[in-house]
């Protein structure tokens, strides 16, 4: 799936929510993903367009299929969560990052200033938005709620037996993580996400470098938060592959596996010459693009 395409992840979207058995209206999620797209391409009134390339609009997609994904997975395998619940987490799925963007006024950096409060900003945005589209407080309280789960540093729950709106915001916590980590670019993205680091004064890592070396043991403390606080719930990503496709694998799981084969190659490296080897999109070069800027606004 090219997530970099909004229009064939909301196709991807659509045909797996066909396939859970429920009267669920998705005209809503797409008015919201339709008006989302708007926003990070800088097409919504009054605000800029997205300008952090690790939390971008194909993060947004990752995280909003995963999201399908995973709750299409929980009724293969013989649950069942409610068409409200599943509609409220598609659109929050859709809103989780637009913390990250800056309005029009605002020529100050990048959106990744807002780093450590863009769940907060986020939260804004729907309180405003959502009453517009006719949500309800309600509604926007377990939008709110469901956000809370991407955040890494809110502890989330004692795994108790959840409700429908607790599921899926778990649902999302792990989507959001699946999302990034399984990425074709995720190598390549990880170096905006130190710039990001940068200029949201997150002092953390030495360089680009230090944050490469780091990604294992943050993807053990991903492995744990997954299972410790949001109920294992990546469990569901195999049951929808194979409803969806016919392969009885964990294409996620695969897919943060092979990251992390691959980063162990470039560490293995003597130079750890990470250019040598993340060749994708063009994306190292614009990084070193990016660091000389923020090296110029310090």
């Amino acid at each position: 799936m090219n997530s970099a395409r909004p229009d064939l992840v909301l196709d991807e979207v659509r045909i797996t929510l066909s396939m859970i058995p429920s009267a669920m209206d998705s005209g809503p999620a797409e008015a919201v993903h339709e008006d989302v797209v708007k926003v990070f391409r800088g097409e919504f009134p009054g605000y800029r367009a997205c300008n952090t390339i690790y939390h971008d609009l194909e993060h947004t997609m990752e995280t909003f299929l995963a999201v399908a994904r995973l709750i299409h997975g929980f009724h293969a395998s013989g649950g069942s969560i409610s068409p409200k619940s599943i509609q409220l987490g598609l659109i929050t799925a859709l809103m989780h990052d637009i913390g990250y963007i800056q309005q029009s006024h605002d020529r100050t950096g990048t959106g990744a200033k807002y780093t450590h409060v863009h769940v907060e900003r986020g939260i804004e945005f729907m309180k405003a938005y959502l009453p517009k589209q006719g949500f309800s407080e309600r509604d926007i309280l377990v939008c709110r709620n469901m956000i809370r789960y991407t955040d890494t540093e809110i502890p989330s729950g004692e795994g108790r037996f959840p409700t429908d709106d607790e599921l899926v915001g778990k649902i999302l916590g792990v989507a959001d993580l699946l999302g990034q980590m399984a990425s074709r670019v995720y190598l390549e993205k990880l170096l905006f996400l130190y710039c990001e680091f940068e200029e949201a004064l997150v002092s953390e890592y030495e360089d680009e470098k230090d944050l490469l070396r780091r990604t294992r043991g943050y993807y053990e403390e991903t492995s744990r938060r997954i299972q410790e606080e949001l109920d294992g719930v990546d469990r569901y990503a195999r049951p929808h592959f194979r409803a969806r496709w016919g392969i009885d694998h964990d294409l996620y799981r695969e897919g943060v596996e092979r990251n992390l084969d691959y980063l162990q190659q470039i560490l293995d490296d003597p130079e750890e010459n990470y250019g040598k080897y993340l060749r994708r999109r063009g994306l190292v070069d614009a990084f070193l693009e990016k660091k000389a800027a923020l090296a110029s606004w310090a």
